[in-house]
């Protein structure tokens, strides 16, 4: 099971669109725009869902919390990262713009 024990998941769903807190994450939240089984993580976003502030497209995504659930926001100096993983597109929009 992929660990989830650190995250929020925001929807497109809503003005603003809606959080999903990490306790609801951690008992086995699932819906429309994203499931987790394993290791495998599933979003979807409607090309009409709800956006972020300052964002062009609506989008499902994580956010990295602290442990005690306040949002850790990244500055690209702070550390070395790296993502590992292999990426589906089922469906896009007939723009084709994603």
């Amino acid at each position: 099971m992929i660990d989830l024990s650190t995250w929020n998941l925001s929807i497109p769903v809503g003005s603003p669109p809606t959080t999903i807190q990490t306790s609801r994450l951690m008992s086995g939240f699932k819906d429309q725009y994203f499931q987790a089984e394993g290791s495998n993580v599933q979003f979807w976003t409607p090309v009409t869902g709800t956006r972020t502030e300052n964002a062009i497209y609506p989008r499902s995504e994580l956010r990295e919390t602290y442990a005690d659930g306040r949002l850790r926001n990244w500055t690209y100096p702070d550390a070395d990262n790296f993502l590992r993983a292999t990426l589906a597109v089922n469906q896009v929009p007939s723009t084709g713009k994603i």
